[in-house]
């Protein structure tokens, strides 16, 4: 498995206990505190994708420029050959 692919699994289950976590406090209290505390946890949440997603498109685009250069390299090789 890739390793943004285990971040993101990471972050998606961190979120879910958060959340979780949250709704009991909310149901138990039922106040304003219980509100933000769960809306912290989705802006945690949200922020860590992010991060995750932004790590996954690094890889990727630097996946595509390597293969972007390797291609070029190959061609000029084959072409002085």
């Amino acid at each position: 498995m890739p390793p943004f692919c285990v971040l993101l699994k990471r972050a998606v289950d961190r979120g879910r206990r958060e959340v979780s976590r949250c709704a009991v406090y909310r149901s138990a209290s039922r106040g304003l505190v219980a509100r933000r505390s769960r809306s912290a946890a989705l802006l945690t949440s949200l922020l860590e994708y992010s991060v995750v997603l932004f790590s996954a498109g690094s890889t990727v685009s630097m996946v595509a420029y390597f293969t972007k250069f390797s291609a070029t390299f190959l061609y000029l090789f084959s072409e002085w050959a």
